[in-house]
C-alpha cells in the first residue's frame, strides 16, 4: 500500500530531491507539496489525481479543529486512490529548529518505512 504523512512542512526537506515537489526515496517515486490546500485555494482531488502514479506524498493541511480545514476530505481522498495515511502534526514552535528538525525526521521516518 501506498504511503502519505499529511500535515507536514518538510517537502523540501527530503534528500534524493531532483526537481521541485518530486523526490525518490528508497526506489520509490514521492511528490511534496509544502503549501496547504487551505491557502493555495488548489481543489485537492485534483491536485492529487494529477500525481497519483507517485507512491508516497507529503501534503499540508490546516489541523480538522479549524474551519475550512481540508483534512478530512484529503484522507478521504488519498484512502479512494489506495494511500495508506499517516499524520504528523506540526505546530508553531518560533525559532525551535530542533522542534521541526524532530518533524522532519518524524516525516521521513515514515516515508522511508513506506
Amino acid at each position: 500500500m501506498r504511503s502519505v504523512a499529511t500535515e507536514s512542512i518538510v517537502g523540501q526537506w527530503i534528500v534524493a530531491s531532483y526537481a521541485a515537489h518530486k523526490f525518490a526515496l528508497a526506489g520509490r517515486k514521492g511528490y511534496a507539496l509544502s503549501q496547504s490546500f487551505e491557502e493555495s485555494g488548489e481543489d485537492p482531488r485534483k491536485a492529487i489525481a494529477k500525481h497519483r502514479d507517485r507512491d508516497l506524498f507529503v501534503v499540508a493541511a490546516r489541523p480538522r479543529s479549524e474551519d475550512g480545514s481540508c483534512l478530512e476530505t484529503i484522507r478521504e481522498i488519498f484512502d479512494e486512490f489506495g494511500f495508506r495515511v499517516r499524520e504528523v502534526e506540526i505546530t508553531h514552535h518560533g525559532d525551535d529548529s530542533e522542534y521541526y528538525d524532530a518533524s522532519a525526521r518524524e516525516v521521513f521516518d515514515i516515508l522511508q518505512a513506506g
